[in-house]
C-alpha cells in the first residue's frame, strides 16, 4: 500500500507568511541557531526547493521573523501617534506599555537570543526596533513641544534617549532582575524623562499594576 503526500499550492504571499510564522514558532521552540532549514519544510511539508523560492538562508528568513514582530509594534504607535485626540504625555505612557506587553510576548524568541551564539538575533531585533521607531517617538516630541505639553529643544535626542533607555536597560531579557529591581529601573527612567521634558513627577505614569 502506497501513501501519496500531497503538496497543497498556495497563494505566494501566503506561503511565505506560512514560512515565516512556522519559522518564528520553531525559533521560540528551539532557538535559531538549533533550527535547521529542515525543521522548517518538513513542519510545513513543502519541498526546500520551495523555502529557497522565498529565502535565500535561513538568516534571510530571520530577517523576515524581525520584521515582522517590529512591524506589529509599528503599527500600533503609528495608530497612537497620528491621534490628535490623546495628549503627548500619555502616548509616552501607551507605547511603554505596549513594549512592555510585546516583551512578554516575544520572551521565547528573545530568551534563547541570550545565548551568545545567538546575539546576533538580539542586535538585529534590538536595532530594528531603534531604528523603526525613533521617527515615531521623534513626532509625539514635536507634537508635546508644539502643544507646549514638554520643555525641551531636542525632541529627537529626547526620542532617542528614551528608546535606548527602554529597549536595552528595561528589557527584562537582556537584563534579568527582581520585579522589584526593575520597578526601580522604570521609576528612575521615568523621573529623568520628567525632569528632561518639563514635566511634574508622576505625570507620566509608566509604573501601573500590569508589571
Amino acid at each position: 500500500m502506497y501513501i501519496i503526500m500531497v503538496r497543497i499550492s498556495k497563494p505566494p504571499q501566503e506561503r511565505r507568511k506560512e514560512i515565516v510564522l512556522m519559522s518564528r514558532k520553531l525559533f521560540d521552540e528551539k532557538g535559531f541557531q538549533n533550527t535547521a532549514i529542515d525543521d522548517i519544510t518538513n513542519s510545513l511539508n513543502i519541498a526546500k526547493g520551495t523555502f529557497y523560492y522565498y529565502f535565500k538562508s535561513k538568516d534571510d528568513v530571520l530577517d523576515a521573523v524581525v520584521d515582522s514582530m517590529i512591524e506589529k509594534d509599528v503599527a500600533s504607535i503609528q495608530e497612537i501617534a497620528d491621534s490628535k485626540e490623546i495628549k503627548s504625555t500619555e502616548k509616552l505612557r501607551l507605547i511603554r506599555k505596549i513594549l512592555s506587553d510585546r516583551y512578554r510576548e516575544h520572551y521565547g524568541f528573545l530568551e534563547h537570543s541570550e545565548i551568545i551564539t545567538n546575539m546576533e538575533i538580539r542586535l538585529r531585533w534590538l536595532m530594528g526596533s531603534f531604528e523603526s521607531k525613533t521617527p515615531l517617538i521623534t513626532a509625539i516630541m514635536e507634537e508635546g513641544v508644539e502643544r507646549g505639553e514638554f520643555k525641551t529643544d531636542h525632541p529627537k535626542e529626547m526620542a532617542e534617549l528614551a528608546l535606548v533607555s527602554v529597549l536595552f536597560l528595561l528589557d527584562p531579557t537582556l537584563f534579568p532582575t527582581p520585579k522589584e529591581n526593575y520597578v526601580k529601573r522604570l521609576e528612575n527612567f521615568e523621573e529623568v524623562l520628567e525632569k528632561s521634558l518639563g514635566l511634574e513627577k508622576g505625570e507620566l505614569h509608566f509604573i501601573s499594576g500590569e508589571l
